[in-house]
Formats: structure tokens, sequence, C-alpha cells
């Protein structure tokens, strides 16, 4: 990831003692546009100052989602197995949670991504990678082709 790269670098460069605004520079040189803030970075070069450790970020306050729990992942499991051309409002309905937590179990619970119709792993396994074209049914045959509308 990168933002621990990224602060990794501004606890090594802090420990080196160089000044903020040369670390700064030192990271929109190397990181451009992905380069934190000015903000960001003092905040870090400070925590760092301060005997700190860890580049995690510190946990967060707040409630802790209740929607994404294991029974609702199977349940949304369950349903793409069903029929893996489901809607998010659908999932969301039929397991009775929002749209942003049925889409949130769909790709970051089951890595799921839906390109064009229907919901497929995000990284295909070795038996996908090993199909050739011919190995996939088209729709059509030699004797019996697809006929396509003339443009």
């Amino acid at each position: 990831m990168i933002n621990l790269e990224i602060r990794a670098n501004i606890k090594f460069l802090t420990k080196l003692e160089w000044k903020p605004v040369k670390i700064i520079e030192a990271l929109q040189q190397v990181y451009g546009d992905a380069s934190p803030s000015r903000a960001v970075v003092y905040a870090w070069i400070k925590r760092f100052k301060e005997g700190r450790e860890g580049l995690q970020d510190d946990p967060r306050e707040g409630r802790p989602s209740t929607s994404k729990n294991e029974h609702n992942v199977e349940l949304v499991r369950n349903l793409v197995a069903e029929d893996n051309q489901i809607t998010v409002d659908a999932v969301a309905s039929e397991v009775g949670i929002s749209h942003g937590s049925a889409f949130s179990i769909l790709t970051q619970e089951l890595g799921l991504r839906k390109p064009l119709a229907r919901w497929v792993p995000k990284t295909f396994s070795e038996d996908h990678l090993a199909q050739t074209p011919d190995d996939l049914h088209m729709g059509g045959s030699e004797t019996n082709p697809i006929n396509y509308p003339p443009f």
C-alpha cells in the first residue's frame, strides 16, 4: 500500500533529522500527484518525533458496521451463486441491507466485480487463464454462423 510506503519514508527522513520542507519536496519528487498534503506530512512528522513507531492509521471512533457480518456475507454469496446477474439493489432488498453495504460485500468481502452483466471474480483462477478462445462457446458454429446486422 502506497500510504504505508510514504509513511515509512517520512519516518526514515524524520529520523535523519531532515527539515519538513525537504521531506515534502522529496515526497513530491518521488510520488508526484500521489504525494500527501503538507498537513498530512507535518502530522506524521509530529507523531514520529513524539515516539510513534507504527505506520498504521489509528483506530477510528464510531459505530462499527453491523451489516457486513459473516451471516450477511454468506447470504450474498448464495444469492450470487444462484444468479450471477443479480443487481446490487436486488441483493440489498433480499438481504435487508443498504445498497452501499451490499456493494461493499460484493466487491470487498467476496472480491467480485461486474464488468458487463455478470458478477465475476476480480482475479481469474488458473483454469480461467488456461482457456483458449477455441475453448469458449461464442454462440455460433461453422455451419450456422451468427448473422450480424450490416452497418
